[in-house]
């Protein structure tokens, strides 16, 4: 009786996991953007700007200080791959404000890339392989950033079907260099 039984529990068991909705998690993380996610580690890293200079980019160490990263017109972003198909980048003129899993500030994005377009990749972005964004609606080829003022950017993926965000990072703050 209990081995006929058997395969019917492990049966069951297996269908039961398979139906758990791939958006949710049972992970929280307050200080990323999507604090029910799992978090896009953004290291410590640096590139060479359109006039010659290197420029260093703290990544999530700058999270915990009041300085912001200073970068170029046209920055660049990496972060630690996450190897899922939906990406996305977005740098913002204010603080990125999400509730309900939803960015409530879309309107505030000024330059974004997805990993539907032709270059950057997971992992690494250029700011020339994104977009210009206005109102919440991609624009065209992405304009130089404004010298001197505060941006805000982070990375966040979506799970197989694009319907729960699996993964974010931290909202981090950069200034553009004085040309």
């Amino acid at each position: 009786m209990i081995k006929s039984i058997l395969p019917i529990i492990f049966i069951a068991l297996f269908i039961s996991s398979c139906e758990k909705d791939e958006g949710t998690t049972d992970i929280y993380n307050e200080d990323l953007i999507f604090t029910r996610s799992i978090k896009i580690n953004i290291p410590s890293y640096s590139y060479i700007s359109g006039k010659g200079t290197q420029i260093f980019v703290r990544g999530d160490t700058s999270y915990f200080s009041p300085v912001s990263d200073t970068l170029s017109v046209e920055p660049v972003f990496a972060w630690d791959t996450v190897n899922v198909a939906l990406l996305h980048i977005g740098i913002f003129t204010e603080e990125i404000q999400v509730s309900q899993n939803r960015i409530q500030n879309s309107n505030s994005m000024i330059w974004a890339w997805h990993s539907g377009m032709e270059s950057g990749s997971d992992g690494y972005v250029k700011y020339s392989d994104g977009i210009s964004v206005s109102l919440g609606e991609y624009q065209g080829s992405a304009i130089p950033l404004i010298p001197l003022n505060k941006y805000y950017w982070a990375v966040w993926a979506w799970n197989p079907s694009g319907t729960a965000i699996w993964f974010s990072s931290r909202q981090l703050t950069f200034v553009v260099e004085d040309r």
